[in-house]
């Protein structure tokens, strides 16, 4: 089930809503947990009880690792850890490691590994791992009651593509949140719903439709000239966006309406003057797993340059293949690795504007790797994209990609001005007049109307990071 479908909109989330506000506050974890199973058994059936049976695990070596010192308790850490990351390979990996040592899996290719990889799986294995290892540091006691570690790994809103949350930020919400129920949480709730309801359906489904899917999955990149490759990679950068982060602003306002206050995933990251920058306001939660549970174990920047180089490779490697298992997504990570520590070496800083619109640009050309999965095809988007295809063809997208394609910049790049900046606070944060709650309501309401008529009269086309 997913939070662009007619029966999630119009069934699943309109039943839960009601029934979690008029729960006593003594059974609306229980109702939360049983609305987190149905939602996830409706895509994964099957896997639901591997979920369950690998939580229920942790929850117990967590409980005995928490009795243990010294080696003893490492090494339980070091149990739960090779269970979470095998099942991690298993899934997503074993095809491809397979074949970089030249090895075969039967009746196996990377298109059915896909599909039958788990909803979910990179996001709630990383969630597992923070809950391990923050007892494994005394920063957090061990929850007491399976059901509530449960709870915290299945949590629908953020359950299958974000944002990762580190069980430090949300423990304390799993019993104390219910005085955040208050009616400007819902309303703000809603508003941020809606907002991403609309960037999914009305800008990134409809560049999905019309411009994507034909220039990158049909046509041959040998036959693009670099303009229509630029223009192709920008409608992919902002379909990934505009998807991505109506995912996570879903996931936020349903959040919200329940009392939990989930870590922002994205912060404008297109106005960021440089790469480095770009990357602590692109994904922003998996950025901060990387660092406390990679970077810094690692030795981050306390033993020397050299060290510190080594160390933001092996994050951005890590960061490529955590998106999928394929040499572009390696080629991917290790791209926007060497830019983040060019940044370091040279320390020039360009003015603003230079800066944003460089940074722009590194991130079109970044989806060149993301997107082609077919060697092929990116080493042909690489031709096209410094125009070197010596028979290109005109091509012009669909007329109907024009109108998506403005909204998605304009969007972008709204909070560019303070006041314009002032404004989206105001209505993520909820801070507006009685007035403004009453417009902002409506022009949320005909949002909602408008993207479910799109998703049902157009069909809907799934999130891309359930993928990953």
């Amino acid at each position: 089930m997913e939070f662009d479908r007619p029966l999630f909109l119009t069934v699943f989330l309109p039943l839960f809503l009601l029934l979690y506000g008029l729960a006593a506050r003594r059974y609306k974890n229980a109702l939360l947990l049983l609305a987190s199973l149905v939602f996830y058994s409706w895509g994964e059936p099957l896997f639901v009880f591997v979920l369950i049976a690998t939580t229920f695990f942790d929850f117990l070596l967590v409980h005995l690792m928490a009795k243990q010192q010294g080696i003893r308790r490492k090494l339980v850490l070091a149990v739960s850890l090779a269970m979470n990351l095998s099942l991690l390979g298993w899934f997503k990996y074993r095809v491809f490691f397979a074949s970089l040592f030249g090895l075969s899996v039967p009746g196996q290719t990377s298109e059915l590994v896909l599909l039958a990889l788990p909803l979910g799986i990179s996001f709630y294995t990383f969630e597992s791992i923070t809950y391990l290892v923050d007892v494994y540091r005394r920063e957090q006691e061990p929850l007491k009651r399976f059901g509530d570690y449960l709870l915290y790994i299945m949590l629908f809103p953020k359950l299958l593509a974000g944002p990762i949350i580190r069980y430090g930020e949300i423990a304390e919400q799993l019993h104390n949140r219910f005085e955040d129920e208050t009616l400007q949480n819902w309303l703000t709730g809603f508003y941020r719903i809606c907002i991403g309801l609309a960037k999914k359906v009305l800008i990134a489904n409809q560049l999905a439709l019309y411009f994507n899917d034909y220039a990158v999955k049909y046509l041959d990149p040998s036959a693009l000239g670099a303009g229509a490759a630029w223009l192709a990679m920008a409608g992919c950068l902002m379909q990934m966006y505009f998807d991505f982060s109506g995912y996570c602003d879903i996931a936020l306002g349903i959040g919200r309406m329940c009392g939990f206050r989930f870590p922002e995933n994205f912060n404008n990251p297109f106005l960021s003057p440089g790469i480095t920058e770009y990357w602590r306001n692109w994904h922003i939660t998996l950025g901060k797993w990387m660092r406390n549970y990679l970077y810094i174990p690692l030795g981050g920047n306390k033993k020397g340059n050299l060290i510190t180089y080594r160390n933001l490779i092996i994050v951005f490697v890590v960061s490529g293949l955590w998106h999928g298992a394929g040499i572009n997504f390696l080629l991917w990570g290790c791209y926007f690795g060497v830019f983040i520590i060019l940044e370091r070496l040279i320390r020039f800083r360009f003015p603003y504007i230079v800066g944003v619109l460089y940074t722009f640009a590194v991130a079109v050309f970044s989806m060149s790797l993301f997107c082609f999965t077919d060697m092929d095809k990116l080493l042909g988007m690489q031709k096209a994209l410094w125009g070197l295809n010596t028979f290109a063809v005109s091509h012009e997208p669909y007329p109907q990609f024009w109108l998506p394609f403005a909204l998605a910049i304009f969007f972008s790049f709204f909070a560019a001005t303070p006041f314009t900046r002032k404004i989206q606070e105001i209505v993520f944060e909820g801070k507006l007049t009685a007035n403004g709650h009453i417009a902002m309501t409506v022009l949320s309401a005909m949002l909602f109307v408008l993207s479910l008529s799109f998703s049902t009269s157009m069909g809907a086309v799934s999130f891309l990071y359930l993928r990953f």
